[in-house]
């Protein structure tokens, strides 16, 4: 017996996926602002999916401290100072 998904099933799936995803950036934007920092909505998409492809590679069990580091470079990078990437990551 197989499975055979149809493409309905597919395109539901890959919408939820995306809505989560997008979810997940949406709460790092909320707590750079929560901690009083501008967000950088330029890099915001760049920086949490690079963070999330680092966290896939399977380095470290659920990517612990290799997707933390990657936001705090990649929001650095994005202009924020180092104690408010700490601060937006750890809240």
């Amino acid at each position: 017996m197989s499975l055979r998904p149809t493409a309905s099933v597919w395109i539901r799936g890959d919408s939820l996926a995306l809505a989560n995803w997008l979810a997940d950036a949406g709460v790092l934007a909320v707590s750079i602002h929560a901690i009083g920092a501008p967000v950088p909505w330029h890099a915001l998409l760049l920086v949490y999916g690079s963070a999330a492809i680092v966290g896939s590679r399977g380095i470290t069990p659920g990517g612990v401290g290799l997707v933390e580091g990657t936001l705090c470079v990649g929001l650095v990078g994005a202009g924020l100072h180092v104690g408010q990437a700490l601060a937006s990551i750890l809240l």
